[in-house]
């Protein structure tokens, strides 16, 4: 009796790790499935390599549903394009199909640009602030006083430092101390458009970037729209910061001065360039960022791979980006990541950083890092490689 009571158990466990082993198959079979995205593509297609997707999103969004495991795209150029990856896309692969090579943009393609003397306008749509630009694949410098090297502000703070780990500042900086900076009359102009312009202000071992809230011309002195990380002139009496007293004023009209160089007028929402010997304004390749990433992994998104893509063009939001650019973000970032291969990419042409993950089991490989505002790969977490 026990004899047979062991083999109808074994025989029901058989049948139930059979059934079990045909439900695997068929999700797996599901998930396998590819999708398949083109430039030309239509987002009401099926996402077959006859009828493609038009959309990376889209493909994301369907195989959500279990449509597919995988997703290719098609050579060519993709624009306004940045996804998010969450524990819903674990076992998804993102690829470029066979010996093709698609860019996808995380800005938006101008077109129709308007003639202004040695200018070209356009006047965007978008209400994103435009802080970077590139011109057929290549980062644009924007417009900045003075051409070059730096002015010298009149502020002074002889606080003395008493390291990170000390506490900071012997006496703590006031907010009207951060956000106050006294200039000499000679190098600004009283056109300065208030709206416009960025200040870099250099510390020592940092910058501060900020934007202009007014213009004292009467005590020439200039108010920050939010505080800056030190007071400018901090550590302007070690002989060891030469920079320490130096600023520059970005994206003012006043700082166009040669070819290749742009500003964004935030008034009246319109950017400027002025184009580069041979540049034909009808067949410009500009782009104009709307997104701060290209891709983004967040709740804990796991068990994914992204091979063969390049991504191309993501701005930063003006913040202070402190020591070693900690507080500026990544065009592929993320938090909590886990088991993310990313392999065989050019990532370029960004505001920030290339990459910028924390997680675990990460692997990065025989990637093209290039262009990128503060720097190339910053990685946090165990079992990191590069």
């Amino acid at each position: 009796m026990t004899s047979m009571k062991n083999k109808l158990h074994f025989c029901g466990t058989v049948k139930q790790a059979i059934a079990f082993t045909v439900i695997l198959l068929f999700i797996s079979c599901q998930r396998s499935h590819v999708l398949y995205v083109a430039p030309d593509g239509d987002d009401q297609n099926a996402g077959t390599l006859a009828q493609p997707l038009a959309s990376l999103q889209k493909a994301i969004e369907l195989c959500r549903t279990g449509k597919a495991g995988k997703i290719e795209l098609r050579g060519g150029n993709y624009y306004a394009a940045s996804i998010e990856l969450t524990r819903e896309d674990s076992g998804l692969t993102i690829d470029a199909y066979r010996g093709e090579k698609p860019t996808l943009y995380g800005g938006i393609l101008i077109t129709d640009w308007n003639r202004e003397g040695k200018l070209l306008s356009r006047k965007l749509e978008t209400d994103f602030d435009v802080r970077f630009l590139t011109v057929n694949n290549e980062p644009r410098p924007r417009s900045r006083l003075p051409e070059t090297g730096e002015f010298t502000h009149l502020n002074t703070w002889d606080v003395p430092w008493m390291s990170t780990s000390g506490g900071g500042w012997k006496v703590q900086p006031t907010p009207a101390q951060l956000t106050t900076m006294k200039y000499d009359p000679k190098d600004l102009g009283d056109s300065l458009t208030i709206r416009n312009a960025e200040v870099t202000v250099f510390h020592f071992w940092d910058e501060s970037q900020v934007g202009l809230e007014s213009i004292d011309k009467a005590n020439h002195l200039l108010h920050f729209s939010f505080p800056s990380t030190h007071p400018p002139g901090a550590f302007g009496t070690w002989k060891t910061a030469p920079r320490a007293r130096k600023y520059v004023i970005m994206n003012v009209r006043e700082g166009m001065t040669k070819p290749g160089q742009w500003y964004f007028d935030k008034e009246n929402h319109t950017i400027y360039y002025w184009p580069m010997e041979g540049e034909n304004p009808d067949s410009l390749n500009a782009v104009v960022p709307c997104f701060n990433q290209s891709v983004l992994f967040r709740d804990g998104a796991k068990d994914i791979r992204i091979g063969g893509l390049c991504f191309s063009t993501t701005s930063t939001p003006l913040v202070n980006p402190g020591y070693s650019a900690q507080h500026i973000g990544g065009a592929v970032a993320g938090e909590k990541a886990e088991n993310i291969t990313l392999s065989g990419l050019t990532i370029e042409n960004h505001a920030g950083w290339g990459i910028c993950l924390k997680g675990k089991n990460i692997s990065i490989r025989d990637c093209i890092v290039r262009n990128t505002g503060a720097g190339g790969i910053n990685f946090k977490g165990d079992h990191v490689n590069v």
